[in-house]
Formats: structure tokens, C-alpha cells, sequence
């Protein structure tokens, strides 16, 4: 899944409507029904596997704002090379 959640809840959400056939009204009470159905090895399942979505999240983070920190520091290296031209 490479969606990005805003919070653990939402994760379990999509999960369950990933199976889920019934209308839409009924949803929100077949969650709150399935979530207490989880047993405790499902829950911490969904719990690592968020948790992995969220690390990767971070990474990308890191890695963009180390682009652009490294772009910044180009493009000002660049300006003070070129004042010496």
C-alpha cells in the first residue's frame, strides 16, 4: 500500500473496507464490530505493518529534504565561486 494514512485508524479503516460488501451507511458500525473481533496477534500484524508504511514515509521525508538541502547548498556554492570570476 503506498497510500499515506494520517493516523493508525485510518490504516485499520482501509483494511477493512478492503473485504467490506455491506452499504455505507452500516460501515462505521461493521468496523467498530470487526475491530473488536481482531485478536491480539491480528491487531499487532496491522500495528507492524503500519508502522513499516510510516517508516518509509520518514525515509522519503529524509531523503527529500536532504535533496534540497544539498540543491541550497549547490546553488550557493555556485553564487560565491561565481563572485570570485
Amino acid at each position: 500500500m503506498s497510500q499515506k494514512y494520517n493516523s493508525f485508524e485510518d490504516y485499520l479503516k482501509e483494511i477493512h473496507a478492503q473485504d467490506y460488501t455491506g452499504t455505507d451507511d452500516d460501515m462505521p458500525e461493521a468496523f467498530e464490530s470487526w475491530l473488536g473481533g481482531l485478536d491480539i496477534e491480528e491487531f499487532m500484524s496491522y500495528a507492524d505493518q503500519y508502522a513499516e508504511i510510516k517508516y518509509r514515509e520518514g525515509q522519503e521525508q529524509m531523503y527529500e529534504s536532504m535533496a534540497e538541502q544539498n540543491k541550497t547548498f549547490m546553488e550557493v556554492n555556485k553564487k560565491i565561486l561565481d563572485s570570485f570570476k
